[in-house]
């Protein structure tokens, strides 16, 4: 629920520039601060219409099909093309936790310029591939951050638009695969979304389109957290926040901290409602492999550093887990060690 899309909702985004912003971050942290946002504002919309959201954006107008499950992107619309898809993109699943992946190839029919009938079809991946914490462009920090990370491959063709009066072939997945095994002009994206606890939109999101590995398009909006706070319907938010809100006063006053350690390597682990972090000093290190299971071993995420030596930290997200035990497994150049928690 903490992400399902509102009608009426209303947002302020400001526009930043991209070059100065390390989309991959740094030890799990990604920074705004010392970028300038834009004078210009602008605003992002939401309406529901008959079942349906229309989500109108600072470049673009997409509409969604939202269920309890998820949202997927059923048609697009900006100043030059306007596709309606018959084989939907899976835009966001509920709920989300790191680890998780979702793909599959999209399809759809309109107009290029209003003049010629356009074709727009590919392959996308959405992965949850990062959590960490955002430092606001006040110096504030955000923590609970998971970053969505979509890469899309898109391919188009086009012919008159009186084809459109006309029978269009339907393209299946196999018609897609073999499209694109040709196409000399396919266009790369990067989707880049930081979702903060307790915050239904993104608090920063970012594009790149590049054609044969050239940039053409660089974009980065930044929206204040106060804006997504004052929307309506926002109890759930609300209450996730003050849960975050506590746990990092928890965590402060060291409460859930145990240590760790032997041979240079030292570490603890600490709890709140929605995250699991480890926090280590080394002396050094050659990689570190981090997995989160369950009782029966099944792992449900799995994290990875190398060759540092000094002090770090690797957070799992349990906010999307069922109530039961789990266990942290640490293996540090050969050398494992283990920790059961709880999620209540």
């Amino acid at each position: 629920m903490q992400n399902t899309f509102y009608n009426r909702d209303s947002l302020v985004l400001r526009k930043m520039n991209l070059k100065e912003f390390n989309v991959q971050g740094k030890d799990h942290t990604w920074s705004l601060e010392g970028i300038k946002a834009d004078k210009k504002e602008y605003r992002s919309r939401f309406l529901e219409e008959k079942g349906t959201i229309i989500g109108m954006e600072p470049c673009n107008r997409m509409t969604y099909e939202q269920t309890k499950d998820g949202v997927k992107v059923t048609a697009t619309e900006d100043n030059l093309t306007r596709i309606k898809y018959d084989m939907p993109e899976e835009w966001l699943r509920f709920p989300m936790k790191q680890g998780d992946s979702i793909s599959g190839y999209f399809h759809g029919i309109g107009l290029y310029c209003g003049e010629l009938l356009m074709r727009r079809f590919g392959t996308y991946q959405t992965k949850a591939d990062s959590t960490g914490k955002l430092i606001l462009p006040n110096g504030e920090t955000l923590n609970g951050i998971m970053r969505l990370h979509t890469e899309r491959s898109i391919s188009a063709v086009y012919a008159n638009k009186d084809t459109l009066r006309k029978e269009v072939p339907t393209y299946t997945v196999d018609s897609i695969i073999k499209r694109m095994a040709t196409d000399t002009l396919m266009l790369h994206e990067d989707h880049y979304r930081w979702y903060a606890a307790g915050y239904r939109y993104p608090i920063v999101e970012a594009k790149v389109i590049t054609l044969k590995d050239k940039p053409i398009e660089e974009l980065l909006f930044y929206c204040l957290p106060e804006e997504q706070e004052r929307l309506a319907s926002n109890e759930v938010n609300k209450a996730v926040r003050e849960v975050v809100a506590r746990a990092e006063e928890e965590s402060l006053a060291g409460d859930e901290a145990k240590t760790r350690g032997v041979d240079g390597f030292s570490y603890e682990i600490s709890q709140n409602d929605y995250s699991v972090t480890v926090r280590y000093q080394a002396d050094h290190y050659e990689k570190i492999t981090a997995l989160l299971t369950n009782n029966q071993g099944i792992v449900y995420q799995r994290l990875e550093k190398t060759g540092l030596a000094g002090s770090g930290q690797i957070e799992f997200n349990t906010s999307g887990l069922r109530r039961g035990q789990y266990i942290v497994y640490l293996n540090v150049d050969g050398t494992g060690y283990a920790e059961k928690f709880s999620v209540k």
